[in-house]
């Protein structure tokens, strides 16, 4: 009867707004000067231009469920902004190496019958990137376009970090950040496969077995019957629904009805 209600999640949608461009430009004028001034309290001063222009260059997941990796991120796409490249280019190929790692170690259990598993469940880390994307490839983590974007991001770590001459910084840089913002979306975003929304976002009842859904997109939300309700409690909103519900399975259009007939 129940459904997981999605409820820790980031939202960043301020790109969307300001690089409309049906958007008046007295509106859009506005708002830069705004995200200027937020910009300066948080960065400074000092080329303030440049930081606003690299700001507005790379595009963050709309949503996102809030993961251990999202505080790193946030801390990459500082490192960009304020123009300090190569902390955020070697930044962005860790989280990658990171989310592979966090990946298999967290799901391989699912995966007991694979053959993969007996090559790996001993282990507590992988530095073979090829291996760990084959791997997560094959017990359908990723799909194809997935993989081949942790594997350019692979190419770009082995062309960075390994000793070597470094050029063209700034768009290895914004290049390995894009990367990790389109695997951290697609891993753990608002996806249509794994979500339906009816005012809040929830689970889909067929995904709820799924193992990266069970370890990342279960853990932050809240189990809650068609009776559900948000209240404010000292400036918090809090999830409430005490009510007992009969013991029987409903499909996701039905709980959207009884959803809709509760909150008349």
């Amino acid at each position: 009867m129940k459904r997981y209600m999605w409820t820790n999640f980031f939202i960043d949608t301020i790109r969307n707004f300001v690089l409309n461009p049906d958007l008046p430009q007295a509106v859009k004028k506005k708002e830069l000067d705004s995200l200027q001034q937020m910009l300066a309290a948080k960065h400074g001063t000092n080329d303030i231009g440049g930081k606003l222009e690299r700001y507005l260059n790379f595009k963050p997941p709309n949503l996102v469920v809030v993961t251990e990796f999202h505080p790193m991120v946030l801390e990459v796409e500082d490192a960009y902004i304020c123009g300090h490249y190569y902390p955020s280019l070697t930044g962005a190929c860790c989280i990658g190496e990171r989310i592979l790692n966090v990946l298999l170690l967290r799901l391989r259990d699912y995966h007991k019958k694979s053959e993969w598993y007996k090559r790996i469940y001993g282990k507590e880390s992988f530095d073979d990137w090829g291996q760990a994307i084959q791997i997560l490839s094959d017990w359908k983590v990723l799909n194809r376009p997935l993989a081949t974007t942790f594997t350019e991001l692979k190419d770009i770590r082995h062309q960075s970090v390994h000793f070597r001459r470094l050029f063209d910084l700034e768009n290895r840089a914004i290049d390995a950040l894009n990367c990790v913002l389109k695997i951290t979306n697609e891993l753990f975003g608002m996806r249509d496969d794994v979500l339906f929304m009816h005012g809040h976002l929830f689970v889909k009842k067929q995904m709820e077995a799924d193992p990266l859904v069970k370890e990342f997109y279960l853990s932050a939300a809240h189990h809650v019957g068609y009776r559900y309700r948000i209240e404010n409690l000292d400036g918090n909103a809090v999830v409430v629904d005490a009510h007992e519900y009969e013991n029987r399975e409903v499909t996701d259009e039905e709980f959207i009805e009884l959803v809709k007939s509760a909150n008349k």
